[in-house]
């Protein structure tokens, strides 16, 4: 437990630091992108839902853009809003005693609207402003209980992040793969933990890093679950049905889009990066057996927002959106735990 609280203090002190992203935290992915629990033997007793369906709409409050490695002219641009909807798929494919396979979809876009821009980069914002950024991902996951004890798991996903016009797009230009692997340890109904391997490669970069996980239920209304380094949440169930989860998570995504150069105002293929760290409550609330709505909200520490031109020449560039407050609510499907 004292390792859990200083790995949240540590994350807590590199957020008020510094603005560029602690190397530590992995590219295009978020506490979900490594959560195994779904309709699987993983998990441990009373934690939060798995999701089979997953409808939701987010809203980050505005905030300026400042510089980050660069001197900006006032007035700074502005942003009013970053939206993003979610729609999340997973059903079974093979739901086996010992051995489960998943199919998964994810649509989540995204939205830039901007209440003022500025000088700087001017060209680069008014591109981008109501610009929809899709990201579409395909996703395969296999867990194999190894005894009563042990368990391993395996996902790889394929996803397509930019600005391009049709529903979906895996051209090299837009793709972003990524591949995990955790080995479980499972000894008693509220105890589990274990290690794993994130390896990703996108049109920004290749990168493989470790983490950790560990879920625990204290007793029946108290409980942490946590992937190391992204996320460590809280729980408290307040009664059946009702779920309080408190703490934080990372975020990262990238996109190839099309934005005017700055420095030479013709179009240009930009890598744009954002990530962020999020502190927040979330509320699991069931509104009949198979239905739950859930209504988060907190702060937004923002990284850096990297926009970096493809190929050699000038134009690449950097800002430091302000933190922000954020919310979120959607509803998802979960079947009940007697279900399986």
């Amino acid at each position: 437990m004292k390792f859990v609280l200083s790995c949240l203090l540590s994350c807590w002190v590199l957020c008020l630091i510094a603005q560029e992203r602690p190397v530590i935290f992995p590219e295009d992915i978020d506490a979900g992108a490594v959560n195994i629990r779904c309709l699987c033997k993983p998990g441990v007793v009373n934690k939060s839902r798995s999701r089979g369906i997953d409808i939701a709409y987010q809203l980050t409050t505005n905030a300026n853009l400042e510089e980050q490695n660069n001197v900006l002219l006032p007035p700074l641009s502005r942003l009013r809003t970053l939206q993003l909807f979610i729609l999340k798929l997973k059903a079974p494919i093979i739901n086996k005693e010992g051995f489960k396979l998943l199919l998964g979809y994810n649509y989540m876009p995204e939205r830039y609207s901007f209440e003022r821009i500025g000088e700087d980069f001017g060209s680069a914002f008014r591109s981008l402003d109501e610009k929809r950024l899709k990201s579409n991902a395909l996703s395969l996951l296999a867990t194999y209980s190894i005894n009563d004890r042990y368990y391993a798991s395996v996902r790889g996903r394929v996803a397509a992040n930019g600005d391009y016009e049709s529903w979906i797009d895996f051209d090299n230009r837009y793709a972003v793969y990524n591949l995990i692997s955790i080995f479980g340890i499972k000894k008693r109904e509220d105890t589990e933990w274990g290690f794993g391997l994130s390896f990703s490669h996108s049109f920004r970069r290749t990168i493989a890093l470790p983490f950790l996980f560990y879920n625990r239920s204290f007793n029946e209304k108290w409980g942490i679950e946590s992937v190391l380094p992204v996320m460590i949440m809280g729980r408290y169930n307040i009664k059946p049905g009702s779920i309080l989860l408190f703490g934080f998570t990372y975020n990262s995504r990238s996109y190839s889009v099309d934005l005017d150069n700055p420095e030479t105002f013709n179009p240009s293929i930009y890598h744009l990066n954002h990530s962020e760290l999020l502190i927040q409550t979330s509320l699991e609330q069931q509104i009949i057996p198979w239905l739950w709505f859930n209504v988060r909200g907190g702060f937004q520490f923002n990284f850096s927002t990297d926009f970096e031109l493809e190929g050699e020449g000038p134009g690449s560039f950097q800002v430091d959106p302000q933190d922000a407050f954020f919310f979120r609510v959607g509803i998802f499907l979960s079947p009940p735990d007697k279900f399986f």
